[in-house]
């Protein structure tokens, strides 16, 4: 999609550590985190 994890961390209102935590599998998002990285993404169920 070409979002650089700064301006999706700031859109969701997170850390940029945050964002990298996900991508390495670090932790797992709440529900309510991933709708909403759903729709910054634009990616449909």
């Amino acid at each position: 999609m070409g979002i650089s994890q700064r301006k999706l961390a700031q859109q969701m209102g997170k850390s940029q550590s945050w964002i990298r935590d996900i991508e390495n599998s670090r932790f797992s998002a709440k529900n309510s985190d991933r709708l909403k990285l759903k729709q910054i993404l634009e990616i449909e169920e």
